[in-house]
């Protein structure tokens, strides 16, 4: 089971501040000078409280105001290319018959596109 940690970040000038709320993030506050130095302070602070794999889930609302959910553990569902395909089912193929090949009819056709 995941664990959520939730911000609302406020954006004044080029440095953002968040304050945490919710079970797990209720009383974390958080700041940085740049959009990178936050987000990078956000997920320390969530580290130290609880580690493992840590996914981060931004949203703006306003082009001043954001809504950070930093989710720590749980499964992690990607969507990123398809990969090979599976290995098995091999001999399910291989016992199934090979169709006949239709013969085709050549038509004489009642016109030529080069005429």
């Amino acid at each position: 089971m995941a664990s959520v940690y939730n911000f609302k970040a406020s954006l004044s000038g080029k440095a953002w501040s968040a304050t945490g709320f919710g079970d797990k993030a209720d009383g974390i506050e958080v700041s940085g000078d740049s959009e990178i130095e936050f987000t990078v302070a956000l997920k320390a602070a969530v580290s130290e409280k609880e580690p493992g794999y840590l996914r981060v889930d931004k949203t703006l609302i306003t082009p001043k105001r954001a809504y950070y959910c930093l989710m720590v553990g749980g499964a992690v569902a990607s969507g990123g290319g398809g990969g090979g395909g599976g290995g098995g089912g091999g001999a399910a193929a291989a016992a199934a018959p090979e169709p006949e090949p239709e013969e085709e009819e050549e038509e004489e056709a009642e016109f030529d596109l080069f005429d």
